[in-house]
């Protein structure tokens, strides 16, 4: 893979437009340091000309793995690369992703360089691409992006402050958007929306939108470790950790970070009734967390309406049924599981989610949510266990 002696770099910004490029003006300004939630948002001490850069300078300086990479996707020697376009495409609390856009005689390929500024987000960084590659590598079935090769770089912003900068190089899902909550002002009613940038904000069917619940809480359940009762957690559909394509019809979820790996709960003894009751705690927490969002990603918190719950009890027993298949569950378990959610009472739902609640962060600000919404959602989650089956 050829690189030009001097290599054309545009500096671009996604917008509901498409890809704008940069004023100036623009390069000067401080990137937000998170998301704009209730109107808020903070301010780093970094500017978009240094961040973009910095970016630059980390493909320059890892051209040997970059291309590689390069030559991976267009499967050709001998190709020319005419420019490389950075897309600043969002900000968070702790990343900066930004879209690398290769272009020349060889089909355009495109990778996503995942950035963080504070010494949060660098602390982060290091474990989210060491479990990505764990993930995406070390099991049968592959949910999460490709994670490529990571690094740091020291970069001068003015003549005496220097930025240290950590990020990777992971795979771009080509089609995938976020989606969030949003209210449908037609009939005031809650509506999936897909954050197509190409082909605009489109609301997903009933059908769609059940069947993104559903693979998203397969895609959790599969990665629910029964033995060792480690989990992807924490994540949010407010921070955009799974994302949706509809480029081929139907929908295809995937899960785009994985900031921690571990036991949510402390459990002393590993005996089979402690595996189903950690397994019970899981979904039963997995039907809440389903639930919730934050209206277009940025505003209050929302709940989901109904046809989510039973989506996501289907999508964990559809999990677990694959995790056996692929012995990496105990087909005894899964057996266990729906005799024991079959034949729950009210009263034993009711103490389950008492354990959920207690094991959550109670000053967080998705629990006002979730009390409002508990006694309907208990009662919802009853009468799906009892009429839950492995042909459901």
């Amino acid at each position: 893979m050829e690189l030009p002696s001097v290599p054309r770099y545009r500096f671009l910004h996604s917008s509901l437009q498409g890809r704008v490029p940069f004023r100036e003006s623009e390069l000067r300004s401080p990137i937000p340091q998170s998301r704009l939630i209730a109107g808020k948002q903070t301010s780093s001490a970094v500017t978009y000309g240094t961040y973009l850069t910095a970016v630059r300078r980390f493909i320059e300086e890892n051209w040997d793995q970059f291309a590689r990479l390069l030559y991976d996707s267009v499967s050709a020697d001998g190709e020319t690369i005419s420019h490389i376009d950075i897309v600043a495409e969002k900000h968070g609390s702790e990343y900066h992703p930004a879209r690398v856009m290769v272009g020349g005689t060889a089909p355009r390929s495109s990778f996503v360089v995942n950035v963080a500024i504070n010494e949060r987000g660098r602390n982060r960084l290091t474990g989210d691409f060491q479990l990505l590659r764990k993930l995406g590598s070390q099991l049968p079935r592959i949910f999460v992006p490709a994670a490529y090769f990571a690094g740091d770089v020291s970069i001068h912003q003015n003549s005496d402050d220097r930025v240290d900068l950590s990020m990777f190089v992971g795979e771009w899902l080509e089609g995938f958007h976020e989606f969030h909550l949003s209210v449908d002002e037609a009939n005031r009613s809650l509506a999936t929306v897909v954050w197509d940038t190409d082909l605009g904000y489109g609301a997903l069917p009933i059908a769609e939108c059940e069947s993104l619940y559903k693979q998203a809480a397969f895609i959790l359940t599969y990665y629910y470790d029964p033995n060792r009762f480690r989990e992807v957690f924490p994540w949010h559909h407010a921070a955009g950790d799974f994302v949706v394509s509809r480029l081929n019809g139907g929908v295809r979820v995937k899960l785009i970070t994985v900031r921690q790996y571990a036991p949510r709960l402390i459990v002393e003894h590993d005996t089979p009734e402690n595996r189903l009751q950690a397994l019970m705690l899981f979904i039963a927490n997995l039907t809440v967390r389903m639930r919730l969002d934050r209206l277009n990603g940025v505003g209050e918190i929302a709940w989901a309406d109904d046809h989510c719950v039973t989506a996501t009890i289907q999508g964990a027993l559809d999990g677990l049924m694959a995790k056996s298949q692929d012995e990496m569950c105990d087909p005894a378990l899964v057996a266990a599981f729906l005799a024991s959610a079959n034949s729950m009472s009210p009263e034993d739902v009711t103490r389950l989610f008492a354990e959920v609640v207690e094991s959550n962060d109670k000053d967080a600000p998705d629990m006002p949510v979730i009390r409002r919404h508990l006694a309907d959602h208990i009662l919802l989650v009853y009468r799906n266990f009892q009429s839950l089956s492995l042909h459901a």
